[in-house]
């Protein structure tokens, strides 16, 4: 696995003004740095703690699967942070009354991206969107925001489609 597209656009970026040892270190600290923050974002949002949301984001960072996939050198599938940051637009569109339209396009853009970055994580993240729909749909969560945040997920497709459609 040689990586792809968008993680040799983040390398040549580096490569232009680092050389090659330093820039494999940046990029992967950046990388480390970058995936708790937004996990801290995503349980910022979840728990409403500070405390918690900081553990939640170190706790994510430096997770096995993580650090192995960095010991393997198959440093394309650490790329997590749009994950978490999908995860949080999504909630975002179904559960808030406000900005659904931001949010509606922010999650197909972070789907867009992990899937850019590794495309297992897309269709993996793509059926948890999924299921916390349904579970939110069945648990009558905030039921008048869902359905109006039913046609803002149509937007967050439409938005991935576009943004996949050049690399299909």
């Amino acid at each position: 696995d040689m990586g792809n597209f968008t993680d040799f656009m983040f390398n040549y970026l580096l490569e232009i003004f680092l050389p090659f040892p330093i820039w494999y270190n940046v990029k992967s600290i950046f990388i480390f740095l970058l995936n708790g923050f937004c996990f801290y974002l995503l349980a910022r949002y979840l728990f409403r703690n500070r405390l918690v949301s900081i553990l939640t984001g170190f706790f994510f960072a430096t997770t096995p699967y993580i650090l192995l996939h960095f010991t393997y050198g198959r440093i394309e599938q650490i790329f997590l942070f749009p994950m978490p940051l999908c995860i949080l637009y999504f909630l975002k569109t179904i559960s808030e009354k406000k900005n659904k339209l931001t949010n509606s396009v922010l999650c197909g853009v972070f789907l867009a991206l992990i899937s850019l970055f590794y495309w297992f994580y897309g269709i993996f993240i793509a059926f948890l969107l999924g299921i916390l729909f349904l579970y939110a749909l069945i648990k009558g969560y905030r039921r008048k925001f869902i359905y109006r945040g039913l046609a803002y997920l149509f937007l967050s497709a439409i938005v991935f489609s576009i943004i996949i459609a050049p690399f299909m």
